[in-house]
This record gives C-alpha cells, structure tokens and sequence, in this order.
C-alpha cells in the first residue's frame, strides 16, 4: 500500500507574499499546488463547472467563446456576499477534488506537499491537512506590495479585500507554522526552519 504524502497549507492575507515563500519551498524540492490558478484553470476548462457557475450567474458569466469573464465574475465576488457564497460553493469542491488527483501523482520521495490557497482557512479547506503555515506582514506593507503589483487596484479595492479575509489574528489560531514576511525577521532562515520541523515531524 503506498503510504501517504504529509500535506501541508499555506496562507496568508493578500500581498503578505506567499508567493516568495512557495518560491523558496519549490526550490528545496517540495511540489506546491496552487489552488487559486487551478481554480481559473477549471472555471476556464472543467464543463461540469461551467455549466452549474452558468446555472447560478447566467449568460454574462462566459462570452460567446465559452471564454469566463474574469471581470464580471470579481465584481460579483466583491460586491454580493451570498452570490460569493455560491460561486465558492461550487468552486471548491472542484478544487478539492483536482487537488486530490494532483497529490496522488506527486513522487512518493518527497518530504510532504505543499497547497497554496489564499482562502483556505475561509474555504474550511484545512481538513485532511497535517500542517498549516500562515505568512504573516503588516497590513501597511500588504497594502504597500499590492498597489505596486497591480496598479489597476485603488487603495479602496485593497481595503476591501482586507475586510473580506480573516484578520492576521485569526489565521494565527489556525497555524502550526507561522512565517513573518515583512522584513522584521530574515525571511531565508524561518523558511528552512519550518521545513525541518515539517519533514521531522514536529510541530
């Protein structure tokens, strides 16, 4: 019987730079799923998807070409908290199942998967994992990286999303791991730090 890969969450708030932490565990040899890609990828893709996020949000939600409107579907995440509900309640699931695909094909020699999701502990999609790592910054810098990453955002679209994701205190009473990315602590360090206490087991 093939014995079960450690899986591992990452979180963290929007522009606390997960990315730049994936980027490093990537580097130590550590298969990263990304769920927020793979979740554009199957709302682009999936045909069961499509057809139930057209059932809930009719025509405007894919153009003509079966492309999605990546626009209408933000404003109404936004915007319509119940319609958000909906659109994660079909979402996720589907995520959760390619993640499962995903994992059982990784080699079975690494020290433990990694899943990335910026909603993950809002999306109660923490069960079955063996670890959680919250990545941790001021929101002064958050807001900071985001307006330099994506000058379409105002300060205004930033505080919103703020609001709409758990505070960094609460994330905390979720994590096992917890790595700070705000230049308070070298970043480098706390990252192999984490992995050795996840690929030794300890907590």
């Amino acid at each position: 019987m093939t014995k079960r890969k450690k899986r591992v969450g990452i979180t963290g708030g929007i522009g606390s730079g997960k990315s730049t932490v994936c980027a490093v565990f990537r580097l130590l040899g550590i298969p990263i799923y990304d769920s927020d890609a793979r979740a554009k990828h199957l709302m682009a893709t999936d045909a069961a998807l499509i057809s139930a996020l057209r059932n809930l949000l009719g025509t405007e939600a894919y153009n003509s070409e079966g492309h999605w409107n990546r626009a209408f579907f933000a404003k109404k995440i936004l915007n319509e908290p119940e319609t958000a509900q909906s659109i994660e309640a079909i979402v996720h699931p589907a995520v959760a199942k390619d993640f499962e695909v995903w994992a059982s094909s990784q080699p079975t020699n690494v020290p433990f998967l990694l899943r990335e999701a910026a909603l993950m502990i809002e999306a109660n999609a923490t069960k079955g994992l063996d670890a959680l790592i919250v990545v941790l910054a001021d929101e002064s810098v958050r807001l900071r990286r985001v307006l330099e990453r994506d000058p379409h955002r105002t300060q205004a679209d930033v505080e919103l999303i703020f609001k709409k994701q758990l505070s960094d205190s609460a994330k905390i009473q979720h994590a096992t791991h917890l790595i700070r990315n705000d230049h308070s602590e070298m970043l480098l360090p706390q990252i192999i730090r984490v992995f050795n206490h996840i690929q030794q087991g300890e907590s």
